[in-house]
């Protein structure tokens, strides 16, 4: 009966339109079809590719994905729309086989393969927001799921030259996880007794971390400075002030309020996005400096902690939420979709540390989660219900996202009780 529900679910995915990013990845794949090979290589890479919207916010290996898939299914046939279902619905199946293979190796001696394979499935199908975010509104954070669970849980095994290959394939693709990659390095650092052990451990990480990289260059010799420019893009020159429930979305409320000539009115009591110009640039650094001082705290006071081996990966992955939440609360240039990492990072928790306070915290990370993409765009598209009279439902929700952070950081307080 449930996996009945799960197919019909997926099924009903296919139609949703999702959101206005849809009929981007259309044009990548459409491009994709219609150009010669040496019309897109390495031009594509490079951000010269024929089409609209390809302003570097994606790392290069993000249109590589679409151009390799786009030639295996038969566009033609099935049109752009369906093939970018296809192509998301294929790292969904991806996401979770690969969290399938992490639960085999953990458990094999503990539990039948069914057993594993079936509550591995409801597990997936309960964290509600990774099939809202993929399958309902064509986000494509999915991309990133399979490279970077494999990566954390090899680095748990400790086979660091794979983790190191696999994380670096995932930031190819999307360049998030460098948020938490600080926190990894301590670790690498903290779970060695011996200096020379330590910089081996790192040595070893970034020597895997080396090989997606060279394998792009046949394609893009320019790979190095081209990477440093996505990020950089991604990061620091999206000129969105904010798009998801967080401090600079209170922020975004009180300039429509105090300046409306500048940054324009509530519109009917709704709070609406800022696109910040060139006249005011800084206005999206201010934020990212307190990103900076927040998120330096918690780099500072995750190589000062002083936590018992047995306690030191649950640690790490708890810090790296915390790391990761602090630049979607605080940070400028922050969309809905963008705690997806958090909640993969909270599933991958609970997967290895399996006990009903990971779970908690897996659940509250993914209605978090749920409800910053409802309130943007519902589960297909369209938001569902943004106000009631003319009270901003997203204001007092980013308020309890705010009270939320603040009781994350509360549990991060005590290693021991992680």
């Amino acid at each position: 009966m449930l996996l009945i529900f799960y197919i019909f679910v997926i099924r009903l995915s296919f139609t949703a339109a999702g959101t206005g990013d849809v009929p981007k990845w259309q044009e990548y794949v459409k491009v994709s079809v219609s150009k010669p090979y040496n019309e897109l290589f390495p031009a594509c890479l490079n951000y010269q590719c024929p089409f609209p919207y390809y302003d570097g916010t994606y790392p290069p290996g993000y249109f590589l994905l679409y151009y390799i898939f786009s030639q295996i299914l038969p566009v033609d046939i099935l049109g752009t729309f369906t093939t970018v279902k296809l192509i998301i619905f294929f790292f969904y199946m991806l996401t979770l086989l690969t969290l399938i293979s992490i639960n085999f190796w953990k458990d094999r001696h503990a539990q039948s393969f069914s057993t594993i394979v079936m509550s591995t499935l409801v597990l997936f199908g309960t964290v509600i927001s990774i099939g809202v975010n993929s399958l309902g509104l064509g986000y494509t954070d999915i991309f990133i799921y399979p490279f970077i669970a494999a990566s954390i849980f090899l680095l748990w095994r400790g086979k660091l030259f794979l983790s190191g290959l696999l994380f670096a394939a995932g930031t190819l693709i999307k360049w998030q996880p460098l948020i938490f990659l600080p926190f990894l390095i301590i670790y690498l650092f903290k779970s060695s007794r011996t200096t020379p052990m330590k910089l081996k451990n790192v040595f070893i990480f970034f020597l895997g971390a080396f090989i997606p990289v060279v394998m792009f260059l046949p394609l893009n010799p320019n790979q190095i400075p081209v990477m440093f420019y996505a990020v950089t893009q991604g990061a620091y020159m999206d000129h969105v002030f904010s798009s998801a429930l967080n401090v600079q979305w209170i922020s975004t409320y009180l300039l429509h309020i105090i300046f409306p000539a500048l940054f324009g009115p509530l519109a009917d009591g709704l709070n609406s996005y800022i696109v910040v110009r060139e006249a005011f640039t800084g206005l999206l650094q201010l934020p990212k400096l307190f990103f900076w001082l927040a998120y330096g705290l918690v780099v500072l006071k995750f190589m000062r902690a002083r936590v018992e081996n047995a306690f030191l990966f649950r640690y790490f992955l708890l810090t790296a939420i915390v790391g990761y939440s602090t630049y979607f609360m605080f940070s400028s240039g922050v969309h809905e979709n963008h705690l997806s990492v958090a909640v993969l990072l909270s599933l991958i928790l609970y997967i290895i540390y399996p006990q009903p306070k990971t779970r908690i915290f897996l659940f509250f990370f993914d209605m978090a989660h749920l409800v910053n993409m409802a309130i943007f765009y519902g589960f297909t598209g369209s938001p569902i219900i943004s106000s009631v009279g003319r009270v901003d439902l997203s204001i007092p929700l980013t308020v309890f996202s705010i009270i939320g952070y603040m009781l994350l950081l509360r549990c991060w307080d005590s290693p021991k009780s992680s």
